[in-house]
């Protein structure tokens, strides 16, 4: 039972500093709003001499105060975590003294009598946490003369001179700590051990059954040294940022949205300015056909038509819409055919743009216009038997194909 209790303890001592080792890279660790120093910083030792007091509760009688003052000495190693909280490893050396109670026969191999007054020495290894008291509730201060710490904690307690008897035990503290200077500082130290009450003299029997636990007193003063020397730093203080970053979310879903409007609308311009130059090419191409219709030859509407050997050209806007110079050069050529010979016949030929409609619709817009020419050439009074149509679409162009418009011509020619 003993050998469990021990490896307990030691494991749970190794598993504790091998957590505490893990933070020498830690640099930013945040604990009660302060940071780390490292795994190197803020370690202690500590040494104490003073006055032991051992009791076992439920004793009819126990040794007179005096005959229980008895010494002890403590030693530690310790390391803070943050300026509230720390751990310490602790040994103490401490004597006691107590009443033998009676035991059952057989059982006393020392030559003891019941009533007799024993002395023992006794050791207490333990594992205590540490809190700091003032810095807990009073806040952090680096100069502050006067710091209580508590410390709790367990352990394994030995005896030395009966029996060899080995207990599990727990540990209660209180360290009043006095500044001398930022390395050191001066204690006075109450610890409490609490174990079996049977610690002090191993004897089996009933008899034992009522006392219930015994406890160590040991009021030691001493000395704390630190190193190295080190602040704690507050941890940054870091806002709430969940605002800030759903309106950064927002910012930049809005500059998404007004990035794709800028796309649309520069796909737009462009298409805008396709359409520009579009309507400037078209522009360019029917000034030219302008300046080509400025240039054509005179025709028949700018003189008198005298006779008809020669060709005469019936020229239209659009459509087979008759202007009011096609129909004043129609009724000139009218008058012309009526003094002729009525023998005489004469072929109307019509034609399109080639540039502008399709082939089908070219085709019926250029018979339309010499048939139009016809009838307006009978309603002036021209035999019907004289005149011949034909039509030839876009197939044929009189002028030029360049020359766009002016292909949208009737001629009326003699047929010899």
């Amino acid at each position: 039972m003993f050998m469990k209790k021990t490896i307990l303890l030691l494991w749970l001592m190794v598993a504790f500093f091998s957590g505490v080792s893990a933070q020498e890279e830690q640099e930013n660790l945040k604990w009660y709003g302060f940071r780390s120093n490292g795994f190197w910083s803020n370690w202690e030792v500590s040494v104490g001499v003073g006055p032991a007091w051992y009791t076992r509760y439920g004793d009819s009688e126990n040794p007179s105060f005096s005959d229980l003052t008895k010494m002890s000495v403590s030693a530690s190693a310790g390391k803070w975590f943050s300026p509230i909280v720390g751990a310490r490893v602790q040994l103490d050396f401490a004597r006691g003294a107590g009443i033998l109670l009676d035991y059952p026969a057989g059982t006393n191999t020392m030559g003891l009598e019941a009533g007799d007054q024993i002395s023992f020495n006794y050791m207490f290894l333990h594992y205590d946490q540490m809190i700091s008291l003032t810095n807990w509730i009073l806040g952090y201060k680096l100069d502050r003369l006067y710091n209580g710490v508590l410390a709790l904690g367990f352990g394994w307690a030995h005896n030395f001179t009966y029996h060899n008897n080995n207990e599990f035990a727990f540990n209660f503290g209180l360290q009043n700590r006095f500044r001398l200077s930022d390395n050191l500082n001066i204690n006075a130290e109450l610890n409490c051990m609490l174990t079996k009450a049977d610690f002090h003299f191993m004897a089996d029997g009933p008899l034992f059954g009522e006392h219930r636990f015994a406890t160590g007193f040991m009021l030691t003063v001493g000395a704390t040294y630190k190193f190295p020397v080190s602040t704690w730093d507050p941890s940054p203080i870091c806002p709430d940022l969940d605002p800030y970053n759903d309106r950064i979310a927002s910012l930049e879903s809005d500059l998404d949205n007004a990035m794709k409007s800028l796309d649309e609308a520069n796909k737009q311009i462009a298409q805008n300015q396709e359409v520009q130059d579009k309507c400037a090419k078209e522009l360019e191409t029917a000034l030219a056909k302008l300046k080509d219709c400025e240039a054509r030859p005179v025709g028949p509407t700018q003189g008198v038509i005298e006779n008809t050997d020669v060709a005469i050209t019936i020229f239209f806007d659009k459509g087979d819409i008759l202007t009011p110079d096609a129909q004043n050069t129609i009724n000139q050529v009218a008058n012309v055919i009526k003094k002729n010979d009525k023998n005489t016949t004469y072929m109307i030929v019509g034609y399109a743009d080639k540039s502008t409609g399709s082939y089908q619709g070219n085709m019926n817009i250029s018979k339309k216009r010499a048939e139009r020419v016809r009838a307006a050439l009978i309603k002036q009074g021209v035999r019907g038997a004289q005149l011949k149509v034909d039509w030839k679409g876009d197939t044929e162009q009189p002028y030029s194909e360049e020359s766009g418009i002016l292909n949208r011509v009737v001629i009326i020619s003699l047929m010899k």
